[in-house]
């Protein structure tokens, strides 16, 4: 079994199967520290890509009283970190963007399935403004998604 080495603080290894090596946490680590502390907060890609951060943050607020004086300024640094917190504008799901990402307007899931067919035939902005007429229209959203697709072809 190859042995790896757990992302999260490179102090430990673990073994994995050899259809597994592209696990990066350790069991316990995925448990304790992801899923307990930074699933609603993180798509777990996103922890992965940004773990440096976040482990500094972790330590960080281990290490912080409430009383504190530097519990403003860690306050400050961790919403610098944190996601923005972002409504689908078709199915109405909750999901997270980086800062800079605030324009997504769709989940990965409607992003899917609305925006890529109506990419070809309109700009961001066009897109953003069908589905919300194709929504607040109220009636079957997918049957007036299809006419607008089958009318841009």
């Amino acid at each position: 079994m190859p042995i790896m080495k757990c992302v999260w603080d490179n102090s430990h290894k673990y073994e994995v199967s050899e259809n597994e090596q592209y696990k990066t946490l350790c069991k316990s680590c995925y448990y304790n520290i992801y899923m307990k502390h930074y699933q609603s907060i993180y798509p777990f890609y996103d922890f992965v890509k940004n773990i440096k951060a976040i482990r500094i943050q972790h330590q960080l607020k281990e290490m912080i009283d409430e009383g504190c004086d530097f519990k403003a300024e860690f306050d400050l640094i961790t919403n610098k970190i944190k996601k923005t917190h972002m409504k689908c504008l078709m199915d109405g799901k909750e999901y997270y963007v980086s800062e800079n990402e605030e324009f997504r307007f769709l989940c990965k899931e409607c992003f899917k399935k609305y925006y890529l067919p109506l990419k070809p035939y309109f700009t961001a902005n066009e897109i953003e403004t069908i589905l919300t007429g194709i929504k607040e229209g109220g009636s079957d959203i997918d049957a007036a998604f299809e006419e607008v697709l089958k009318n841009a072809k």
